[in-house]
């Protein structure tokens, strides 16, 4: 079975989203009023779930931004990329934005 994963760059079709997720607020960062943007870079396998997840960046580290952008991307459901007529495995970065609501 062919293991390459293709970026999602060279794809003429967008990122489809079937389950989307709220990721947990950090309590720490909350308290301190912080906060961040995370990129992360995932591995959507031919079924559209994310099968690994790596932080590309953090704007404000140590304070568990990463870590519960992880835990959320990981529920992550996509609609399975398809490339001449066959699901595909599929590397992009999704950015995730920690933002506190007044």
């Amino acid at each position: 079975k062919d293991q390459t994963v293709t970026p999602i760059t060279e794809l003429t079709q967008d990122a489809k989203i079937i389950h989307p997720i709220i990721p947990k607020y950090p309590s720490i960062a909350q308290k301190a009023g912080i906060e961040a943007s995370v990129f992360l870079e995932l591995i959507i396998n031919e079924k559209g779930r994310v099968a690994h997840v790596s932080v590309a960046f953090c704007s404000q580290p140590g304070y568990d931004f990463e870590k519960n952008a992880i835990e959320a991307a990981k529920k992550l459901r996509f609609d399975p990329f398809i490339q001449n007529g066959t699901a595909i495995k599929v590397k992009l970065v999704y950015p995730i934005n920690f933002v506190l609501i007044e």
